[in-house]
Order: C-alpha cells, then structure tokens, then sequence
C-alpha cells in the first residue's frame, strides 16, 4: 500500500515538476513572439530553411525548439486564424518528448500536433500523424495543412483508395497524415511486391498519434492481417450451424468474462453421435481424436457466435453482410474480418452467404508496427488509467496538461435502480425535463442495440433526437458538432475518438451575419448549465466513461453529466450486482426509487479495474506470442528487402544458397566403409541438375572426408561460372532468379504463420501439463522456423537449378514448367527414382520430389 503511495506521489510530482520547467520554454518561445509578428509573410517562408541550416551546423532539435514553436504559433495565426495557447504549446513540447499529452475535450489537440510535426520534419525523415478514421485524416490533413504549407512544408493524407504510385508520392511528403489501419496495412503490403518501386512507406522516424489511447491500446488487441482464400468447402459454416442448434444448455458452459464457450461431457458426446450421423467423422473416431481437431474447432466458433456475439452490439447486418462493431468506438470497421472461421460462423448463424474463409499472407499488431518507430508520441483526453500499460508496452509516459481554463463541469454520483426498465423510464424522464426548457443533451450508450432502445423511447414521448452508432457512422462529425444546439437530443455509442468538437449553441456558422444569432445561442445554453451528459450504463473501460463526460465543459463552459445504472446492465452482472442487491433490499427500495451513494460508484469503479486488468493481461498475452513471430518477421523482410535491392548481393546470396545444398550433397555421396566419395554419382546428380554434363577436376577428385568442402566449392565454382554467362546473355535472368526466391520465401512464410496460428490455438493446452503456455510456443516456433530456413535453401536451390537448366536448353517444354510450377510443385527434371540431391538418402519422388 505504501509503495502504491509512492508511486503515485512520485508520479504527481513528476508531472507537476515537468509542467513547472515547460512554463519556463514557454516563456522562452512568447518572448520571440514580436519577432516574427514583424516579418513579412516572405521572410516567416525563408525562415525554416534558415532553421535547418542550423540543425545541419550541430544545432539539435531542442536548441531551436523555441523559435520553431514561435515561428509555428504565428503561421497558425496568419493561416487559419488561431493562435496557440501557452498550454498548448506545453502540449507540443510532450509530444516532441515521444510521451502523451493528456488534454481534456476541446483543448485544441489537433493544433497541438503542428508544433511537435514542424520540428521533427526539420529532419526531412517524414513525420506521420495518424488518426483513427479516413475523415478525421483529411479534415486535419487539409486544415492543419494550410499551416504547414504557410511555412514551405509539404502535406498529405493517406487513403485506401489511393493508386500505389498516388501513394509513394504522399510518403515523400513532410507531413503524412492517414489511419493507423491504413499505415499497417502498407507496411505489411510493401512485404508483398516484387518491385522495389511498388514499395510506398519508407523511413519509420517519428509518428504523432491521435486518441493515442483508442489506437494503442482498444485497437492493440487485434492484429492487422492481409489474408487470402483458403480453399475450405464453405458449407460446413452451415452444416456446423446446424448441429449446434441442437444442443441444450446442459451441452456447453459460457464464460462471459474470457468470451469462451466450452463443451460439457455430456455436450461432448450428444456432438460426437450427431456429426458421426452427419458421416463428419468416421463411425469409429472420436470428437477429441488429432484428425478431428478441425471439426471440433468450428464447432467452438459455432457455439461462440450464437452464444456470445450479438447482432447490433457486436456486430450489424448491413446489405447482406456481417459488419464488425468496434466495441470502444461503435464505429464498423470497414474490411475487418473475424479470424479462424468465427466470421463464418456468425454469417451461418444470420442465414447470410458466407464467404470463404481466409489464411493469413502478412500479419501485425499495433503494438509491433508502432514500436518499430525511432520515437512515437500521443495525444488524448484521457490516458492516466491505462498508464502502467502505455509505459511498459511502448516507454511512453502519460503527462496531465492543465486546461486552458478551469473545468466547472458539474460531475454527479452514478444513480442506481434495480431494473434496466425503471433506470430507462428515469432517463427518458431527465431527458424531458432538460429538452423542455431548451438544455441540449448528449445520451451515450454501449451499444448500437441499447441505442435504438432509448430512440424509440423518445420517439413515443415524441422527442426530436438524432441517432449516432455504426448505422450511421458516415454522418457522425455533423451530428456531434451539433449536439450543443438548443433542444438538440443525441444518442451516441460509445463517444470514444470523435475528434469532433461539441460547441454550445450549435456548429460555427460559415457567413460572418450568423455570428451573432450563434452566439446568442451559445449564451442561452450556458444560461441553461451548458450541455448535458447522460450515461445509460458504465462501460468495461473507465476511460470510455471519462471521454463522454469530456464532451461537457470544453474550455470552461458549464456543463453536467451523470450515469443512470441498474443491476441488470452488462457490467453489474459480471461484477457485483448480488451484494449490491442485497444491499439496495437492506435499504428497502422499492419500485422506481432510485440509491446514489459514494460507496456504489466506487465499487463500479473497482469492477471497471478488474476489467482493464484482465483486458490489459490479453493483450499483454498477444503481444509476448506476436513478438515471437515478431523476430522472426524482421528476418523474412530483412531478407526479402536484400532480394529486392538485387545488386552484387543478390549473386551473393544465390552462391550461398546453392553452397549449402552442395555441402549436403557431397556429405551424403560419402561412403564411410571405403573411406572415398562415389565420383560418379556426384558428376551424374550435378549434372542432371545443371543441365549441362560435370566432370571433377584432378585436384577436387580426392577421397578423404576432410576434402568434403574443397569439393562442394568446385561445384560452387563450376555452377558460378555457369550463373555469370547466363547473366551477360540473358537480360532478364536475374529477374527471374529474383522473383523466384521472393515467391520461395513468401510461400514458406505463409505456411509457417498458418502453423504458428494453429500453434498458438492449442499451445494452451500444454499448461495442463504443468508446462509454460509461451515457453513451449517460443520454442516449437523456434524450430519450426530453422526446419522452415533449410527448406527454403532447399527449394531456391532446386529452383536456382531448374532456372539454369532453362536458360541453357531454352527448351520450350522446359519453359511451360518454369511458369506453371511453384515452391512445392515443381518438376526439377530428376528422375523420379533417383536418389534426391539434398542429401536426405531418400529417392528424389519421395523427398523434394514428392509435392
């Protein structure tokens, strides 16, 4: 407990102790203010040019700190009209520090990022800003970019509907602006093109993220994946569906808290006798036996999507399709798809066409993208909860800015009733009451489902209201931007990453005359306490509830919020609602009365701790398997990367390649019983290899063992020699060599992720004999790798030679089966019953030759 203290006293002087030296920069950057007040517009364009060179002089980032902010404030003064408050100005400074800026709502956190953005694109390195939707990137894109412009510097934004070449061209900005999504998916798409020139992103420098929390966090749970088709028969969803329709609730248990449902022993065999009916299995096999693994999986993800998700919370139906709901955002994520056939299962469950189910190409979290840039940064309203998480995923601490003006905001106890039918007879009853007299209310809710609920409340008390969830998420910035207006009534789930402010009295007018009719609103609605916010139940995360409560009281207007609860939300179920009922019948409540008391919201509160906890483990567990694959990933592009660059390496790497196959080749041909190497059959395998006849030289045809190597370098020399000729007459041969080990190395990678999935499924398992989940995983996917790298050397030398054979014979029939094969199809021209080259000591149509 005392250490607790320390912590966070420590912490609380930290920040103090960071705002007090802040004051003192700031201080430096208003003295400079009349200075560049008094350059023309020209001379304020010539200046950063001025600033670089000093950077190039040895000056560093934090020497010309203050004249860059000075000279940034008065850009954004000329440009768009605003000026940086000083704490703002703090703000930049934590972003240029590679911390979070914690600034309440309304703060101005979009300005902010123009301070930290200009200083860091100082270095020409690029600096990519990332929000969470395609709307928020254009909007700041194009209305930050007037400053950045205003100053000589470049702007762009980053869309999903960009070309490739629209899109190496933005990368080369200054400034990039794009989403998260949209950044991971380029990195993991660069992986995948076979031209250097396809490749958009290039330095991973400094990156500025906005409602850092939501991305880094809400978002690091799910890992951006490029998936392709796999080739599973789609209608055993549907078959799966079926069946498990049948089961009673005596045949699976539900874990509400770790999304898990599990077959009982009783389900086991009731499952087992169906699909062995359905001929699934084989009459005498087992549900749990190795070969029927695949059945019981879609059966598990059966169960899950008709137990666990539910339409209009965790996912809609819309145009015939299953859409993902963001459960922090209520936003659709666009293109997202559940993973391991879950996705599948639910279009069965809805009676909808299922698509195919798709197998992993390239794949990354956040957590991992994000950590691969030499400094990031954030900005947010709220992080303080989720400090511990940021600091030890991505060294980021959290720094509490103060407002620029005090919050008056009025923050009421949470108010609870016993039923959820009495709790939204009292909201609807608040929301009359302040609608009458003209107070504008904002209505969260945590789903889209409990949404629509309260609309069509309101709508039978005939109460005009507006509806912001994943139904109508394109519209969203308008409707939040006139959620202050008079008598204004919003439903909204999940208020989390709007990046639109609530202005009282309604959106700023375009036409200078509606100025004053706005502002006269604006004035009724303080005199009406500002906005109103309402929340219809506690979420899982504290800071979801923080961020809709910052929706009132921007920059010291007035404003209220209080949360209506009943016993029977989602969150009192999983924590708490027994002794909280017991404790309410205690005080003898009865219908429709309602109980706010410290003692409750602080128990929420714990409940909501415990939730984090167990969110943050998950994807603390996520992260510590995908830094395993991680590794492995850097080595894969590293290597492809050296592919693409061709060059000397890539002659190189191809020596290397067919060096080790060699080595192994000339081991295997050695005979221990005579103490020699069989010539002949060196000279045979060589040549059918090479297409071209071998013969030892003197030197090399020696028969002791220790002259294994000084062979296998004879036939990297005869092979070299061969290599180099084909190059000067055929312009294209090394392109074909490069694109032939890029396609090598891809194949091999996409099967190891589908192994390393699969691995990551059942891995879990192993605990039960008391063994280390994630020790075990890190070393099956440790060998699997290696085994993985010696395949590839296998086949690219395989592949090498057939290459050569080609280009020697330029054989027609030879050509066909260079285009049509692939890694493991392919026809190296060895005859079947041939001992394989690789040294195995298997006949060739047993071994390599096998696929």
């Amino acid at each position: 407990m005392f250490l607790k203290f320390l912590k966070r006293f420590f912490s609380k002087n930290s920040d103090k102790k960071y705002i007090q030296n802040a004051y003192e920069v700031v201080g430096q950057i208003n003295a400079l203010e009349e200075k560049f007040q008094k350059m023309t517009d020209a001379e304020m364009f010539a200046y950063v040019p001025t600033i670089k060179q000093k950077i190039s002089n040895g000056c560093v980032l934090n020497e010309v700190l203050p004249e860059t902010f000075a000279l940034v404030r008065e850009a954004g003064v000329r440009s768009i009209g605003k000026r940086h408050f000083d704490v703002q100005l703090i703000g930049g400074m934590v972003l240029h520090d590679g911390d979070i800026a914690e600034m309440p709502t309304g703060e101005g956190k979009t300005l902010v990022a123009t301070l930290a953005a200009v200083l860091n694109a100082l270095l020409e390195k690029g600096v990519h800003i990332i929000t969470t939707n395609p709307y928020l990137a254009g909007r700041d894109s194009e209305s930050m970019g007037k400053i950045y412009n205003f100053l000589g510097l470049s702007v762009s934004c980053v869309l999903s509907t960009m070309s490739n070449t629209e899109k190496r061209a933005a990368y080369r900005s200054d400034i990039i602006y794009g989403t998260n999504s949209e950044f991971g998916f380029d990195y993991l798409r660069d992986h995948l093109h076979y031209k250097l020139i396809d490749m958009v992103q290039e330095q991973h420098y400094y990156a500025i993220i906005d409602e850092a929390d939501s991305i880094l966090i809400d978002e690091g749970r799910t890992p951006l994946i490029i998936s392709g088709a796999s080739a599973t028969d789609t209608a055993i969803y549907q078959r799966i569906n079926d069946i498990t329709s049948l089961l009673t609730a005596t045949n699976y248990e539900v874990d509400h808290k770790n999304k898990s449902v599990q077959l009982t022993d009783d389900g086991a065999e009731n499952v087992e006798s169906i699909i062995i009916k359905h001929k699934l299995i084989a009459q005498d096999s087992k549900l749990y036996d190795a070969e029927n693994l695949h059945i019981l999986h879609h059966i598990e993800q059966a169960l899950k999507a008709q137990k666990l998700f539910k339409r209009d919370v965790d996912y809609i139906v819309k145009n015939g399709t299953a859409m993902i709901i963001d459960e922090f955002t209520g936003r659709v994520l666009q293109g997202r798809r559940y993973s391991d056939g879950l996705h599948q299962a639910i279009e069965a469950k809805e009676g909808l066409a299922i698509q195919p189910e798709n197998e992993i190409i390239a794949s990354i979290t956040l957590q991992n993208y994000f950590r691969m840039y030499d400094k990031i940064a954030g900005m947010t309203g709220t992080a303080k909860t989720e400090e511990r998480e940021l600091q030890e995923i991505y060294s980021l601490n959290v720094r509490k800015i103060p407002p620029n003006k005090p919050l008056i905001r009025v923050d009421e106890e949470d108010v609870i009733f016993r039923t959820e039918k009495e709790k939204n007879k009292a909201i609807v009853s608040e929301i009359m009451k302040a609608h009458s007299k003209g107070q504008p209310v904002l209505i969260g809710t945590v789903s889209v489902e409990k949404s629509e609920l309260i609309s069509n409340l309101l709508e039978k008390e005939h109460i005009p209201h507006k509806v912001l969830n994943a139904k109508h998420d394109a519209q969203e910035a308008e409707i939040i931007s006139d959620a202050g207006r008079i008598k204004a009534v919003t439903v909204a789930t999940n208020m989390a990453g709007r990046g639109t402010d609530i202005e009282l009295g309604g959106k700023m007018p375009l036409e200078v005359e509606e100025f004053d009719k706005h502002n006269e609103d604006a004035n009724k609605v303080k005199e009406l306490g500002g906005l109103l916010v309402i929340g219809t139940e506690r979420h899982e995360s504290r800071r979801i509830d923080q961020q809709l409560r910052g929706r009132a009281g921007r920059q010291g207007d007035p404003g209220r919020s209080i949360f209506f609860l009943s016993l029977e939300d989602d969150l009192m179920k999983l924590f708490g609602s027994a002794k909280l009922s017991v404790f309410l019948q205690k005080l003898g409540i009865r219908e429709n009365e309602a109980i706010t008391h410290p003692w409750i919201t602080k128990a929420i509160q714990r409940a909501q701790q415990k939730v984090e906890m167990r969110n943050f483990e998950l994807r603390k567990n996520l992260i510590q398997y995908d830094d395993v694959i991680n590794k492995q990933r850097k080595i894969i592009y590293a290597k492809r990367l050296e592919y693409l660059t061709r060059g000397d390496f890539l002659n190189d790497d191809i020596n290397a390649t067919i060096a080790a196959f060699f080595q192994k080749l000339v081991e295997h041909s050695y005979d221990e019983s005579c103490d020699e190497f069989d010539v002949d059959k060196i000279q045979t395998l060589v040549s059918e290899l090479i297409g071209k006849e071998y013969k030892m030289s003197i030197q090399d045809n020696r028969h002791s063992k220790s002259h294994s190597k000084k062979i296998a370098e004879g036939l990297v020399d005869f092979t070299s020699d061969i290599i180099v000729k084909l190059r000067e007459e055929n312009d294209e041969f090394l392109t074909t060599i490069q694109n032939t080990l890029l396609s090598i190395l891809d194949a091999f990678w996409r099967e190891h992720l589908k192994f390393l999935e699969y691995l990551r499924i059942g891995i879990n398992l192993r605990s039960y004999g008391q063994k280390n989940p994630l020790h075990e995983y890190n070393i099956e996917a440790f060998n699997a790798f290696q085994k993985m790298k010696n395949d590839i050397n296998d086949a690219m030398a395989e592949r090498i030679f057939m290459i050569i054979r080609y280009y020697e014979n330029k054989d027609a029939a030879m050509e066909e089966k260079l285009k049509t094969s692939n890694v493991v199809n392919s026809d190296s021209g060895i005859r079947r019953n041939a001992e394989c080259p690789c040294g195995s000591g298997k006949r060739y149509k047993h071994c390599h030759g096998k696929y």
